[in-house]
């Protein structure tokens, strides 16, 4: 910096404002600001504020106090970011108290509701029929209050978007129908059996179509089709397209689908396929060598989903799903398997989710994995072993044959050796950085529990554990367990206690990595940064990264009473 330079406010805002108004992130970092000597000027701009954010803020909106509560007039209002500012009130209470004065001063209109039903893409928006955003924004009692026979937000949107009054009748018998959703609307019958007294009207409509469809396919394809009538309709038959099979039997749907596939028509001659993916295949395969008996594609035991495989043994459920990478992605829903987790759990269910990539180039250590689960390993008794330290080369090589989530450097490494043989193997370290904590003393971090595959050792980690208490000092020792893999039973058993769930954590995938997950810090932004100013998400969307978001991870504590 140039010494004759006077420092300013405008000087400070020409510094890290950039030109669209947003804050220079890369330049509110304290080395930053001391090399180019503005640290201490913004940190004595406004005494008793340290945050260089909340500061900056003051200085490009000119303020010299805290703003005040609209509600009680209180001056502890939380500062949220730069770019965000000032929340409007104190808490939670005065929060309320606004969300109602701003409904009872809103003077609305079926306009102002048409404002704000559609997203970007031209849809209702989910996020605008909640129940929550309309009391925030002061639109629910509005809602609420349109229509006194409507059921529903969804409904109360539906009918002002198509103006529509007067609720829909049946066409039969005059009695209400049911809403079925903002997409579609409204049932054209109360019932079945007013539906199938009009059943001509359906037919001659159904007709229209077919031949329709059966003109598009003469024309696209050079098909000759000939569809029964009466009860068989549904059925349609491709005559002289097989010389083995002149007449050939499909249903609509087998026919469009073989179409679009550009498959052979001749289901005989071309067999309908397994509904099952290849990766579910292989599972099966597994499955079936271990005698276990299982129910496939089930959607009553987990309402309202499904579940790929499930089984019992000795009285334990178990769920396996198979995750497509790029079919189970974050754009697909972030939460899902979060939530289909802890639906699991409150049905006594253990939820096993399986990735693909794992399946494909893992499928030894899933089939040790499942062995295990299904008590199918050999047993060894932890007695007969001798515990030592093991070294970091042998440690790697264990982890990396045998564990699902690989190696992890560790400072300990205990091991249980069964004839000279490592059988069992656990790691230890200090806090890790990558998992947001900051390294204590006398605090450990259990990283990895590991046996070899296809035994089960009676006794190991109550063995291994009893020698890392004896021989270290510690006051603590945290773990994490993976849902995916996990439910955390085994950390129970050795004496830990839950600590809380911490949600969920993500990989990348990429379709030039033939889908194979990558660990998030290994495209974090210090890596990938191209200079533009992005964000590291914004950089990955770019290049067509996307997230795959996992079942939670438990944190778990044992302490040194």
């Amino acid at each position: 910096m140039d010494n004759n330079i006077a420092i300013t406010d405008d000087y400070i805002l020409k510094l890290l404002i950039k030109e669209n108004g947003n804050l220079n992130t890369c330049r509110i970092k304290i080395p930053w600001l001391k090399k180019h000597g503005i640290y201490d000027y913004l940190i004595n701009r406004f005494p008793g504020i340290s945050d260089i954010q909340k500061i900056v803020y003051w200085i490009n909106n000119k303020m010299e106090s805290n703003p005040i509560c609209s509600i009680c007039g209180k001056e502890n209002i939380r500062f949220k970011s730069f770019s965000a500012g000032y929340y409007s009130t104190c808490s939670q209470k005065c929060t309320k108290e606004l969300d109602i004065e701003t409904s009872q001063l809103k003077n609305l209109t079926d306009e102002d509701i048409l404002k704000i039903a559609y997203d970007k893409y031209g849809r209702i928006s989910p996020e605008h029929v909640k129940e929550r955003w309309l009391k925030l924004h002061g639109y629910y009692d509005y809602i609420m209050s349109r229509y006194d026979d409507s059921e529903s937000i969804c409904e109360t949107f539906y009918r002002i978007i198509h103006k529509i009054e007067i609720r829909p009748t049946c066409k039969e018998c005059g009695n209400a129908v049911n809403f079925i959703g903002k997409d579609i609307g409204y049932r054209q019958f109360c019932c079945n059996d007013c539906a199938n007294k009009n059943e001509g009207t359906n037919i001659k409509k159904k007709d229209k179509g077919i031949k329709s469809l059966i003109e598009s396919y003469k024309k696209r394809f050079n098909l000759d089709i000939e569809v029964p009538s009466g009860e068989l309709r549904e059925k349609v038959f491709v005559l002289n397209y097989c010389p083995n099979h002149p007449r050939i039997e499909l249903t609509w749907l087998q026919l469009g689908n073989r179409l679009k596939q550009h498959r052979n028509l001749c289901i005989n001659c071309s067999p309908e396929r397994n509904s099952e993916t290849s990766i579910e295949t292989r599972i099966k395969n597994i499955l079936d060598e271990f005698g276990i008996n299982y129910i496939q594609h089930n959607r009553n035991i987990l309402k309202p989903r499904e579940l790929d495989f499930y089984f019992e043994i000795d009285n334990i459920k178990y769920g396996i799903e198979c995750n497509g990478v790029y079919w189970h992605q974050g754009l697909h829903g972030k939460t899902l398997h979060l939530e289909k987790r802890k639906l699991a759990e409150k049905n006594n269910i253990r939820l096993l989710s399986l990735w693909e990539d794992d399946i494909k180039y893992s499928l030894e250590k899933i089939r040790w994995f499942l062995q295990t689960k299904c008590q199918k390993n050999k047993k060894i008794y932890a007695r007969l072993c001798q515990i030592k330290e093991v070294s970091s080369k042998e440690s790697k090589e264990f982890l990396n044959n045998y564990h699902l989530q690989n190696n992890c450097n560790a400072p300990i490494r205990l091991g249980l050796y069964y004839k000279d043989e490592l059988v069992q193997l656990m790691t230890f370290g200090k806090l890790r950085k990558n998992l947001g904590s900051k390294s204590k003393e006398g605090v450990f971090e259990l990283y990895r529990l590991c046996s070899k595959g296809g035994y089960s050792i009676i006794g190991g980690p109550s063995k291994i554990l009893s020698y890392f208490k004896k021989h270290y000092s510690w006051n603590s020792l945290i773990t994490y367990c993976h849902c995916d893999i996990s439910n955390g039973d085994i950390y129970e058993k050795l004496g830990f206690s839950f600590v809380k769930d911490c949600g969920q954590g993500y990989t990348y995938a990429h379709y030039k990595t033939d889908y194979k997950r990558i660990n998030r810090f290994n495209l974090r932004k210090s890596i990938i940064d191209d200079g533009s100013g992005r964000t590291a998400n914004e950089i990955l969307e770019d290049q067509k990264y996307f997230k795959c978001y996992d079942s939670g991870v438990k944190k778990y504590e044992l302490k040194n009473n």
